[in-house]
């Protein structure tokens, strides 16, 4: 969408301005003044139909939406006034809407703008957020704080269920797929960020994480990917991808412990 609308601009401006320096009543204004006014029908065209999208989406969103009674409320700590207002308002009303209350953490969430290209999450300081980054990207790191805040009590333990049912997830779909082995995720990332690709929508989803010592971790990109996704086009992944449709879905709202 943006490269075809900044494509079409970048021409109705080209020749506004070829116009300009032509005379009005000359064959080539009027030819000039043709094809200006097709470059503008067809970026209106664009916009309609991007606008008739937003509209679909934001409908099949609205069918995620759980009842008033089961609906949760994030737990805001500091650093979210610093938050673009819509950004904000936009990720936390989503979050709100489709996540169980039984599910959501009780643990404060803490936000802080950072100069890092790419957003993160870390239990110790919360979202970083790098200012440029759509609500998309913030509801992908409030993900992270869901899958390993969301606790529960199994055989007198405290237990990170969410994380723990994640992990299990990816390792299985990636089983069943017959993909045993960790590869590289490619150009743009560390040397260290590997996964078990060509399992699921996209690659990013079966990454696996190792701590310091180099032990394989919990963490995961299930949760947060697969609400993102929720956010961004559910029916795009609901058709993609269903197994982590249904999984992600179950899981925010209760269904799967």
């Amino acid at each position: 969408f943006n490269n075809s609308i900044n494509r079409l601009n970048a021409e109705a401006a080209r020749l506004a301005a070829r116009g300009s320096e032509l005379k009005t009543d000359s064959p080539e204004w009027e030819t000039n003044r043709r094809e200006l006014k097709k470059v503008q029908a067809e970026r209106n065209a664009i916009y309609e139909q991007r606008e008739h999208e937003l509209k679909v989406i934001e409908e099949h969103r609205r069918m995620l939406y759980l009842p008033p009674e089961q609906q949760s409320q994030v737990p805001l700590g500091s650093g979210w006034d610093d938050v673009d207002s819509d950004k904000r308002d936009e990720a936390i009303s989503f979050l709100n809407n489709i996540v169980h209350k039984s599910v959501m953490p009780t643990d404060t969430l803490n936000v802080v703008l950072t100069e890092e290209k790419r957003s993160s999450y870390n239990a110790v300081v919360g979202i970083k957020l790098n200012p440029d980054a759509k609500a998309s990207v913030l509801i992908h790191e409030m993900g992270h704080y869901i899958e390993g805040n969301a606790l529960t009590l199994e055989n007198k333990r405290i237990v990170r269920y969410v994380e723990n049912a994640a992990a299990d997830f990816r390792d299985q779909t990636a089983r069943s797929a017959g993909i045993t082995k960790l590869t590289h995720l490619g150009d743009g990332y560390d040397k260290d960020e590997v996964a078990y690709r060509g399992v699921f929508f996209d690659d990013y989803v079966g990454k696996v994480y190792f701590s310091t010592s180099g032990k394989e971790t919990k963490t995961t990109e299930v949760i947060s990917m697969g609400i993102q996704a929720l956010y961004e086009n559910p029916q795009k992944l609901a058709k993609q991808d269903p197994k982590l449709f249904d999984f992600v879905a179950g899981i925010l709202r209760g269904e799967k412990r």
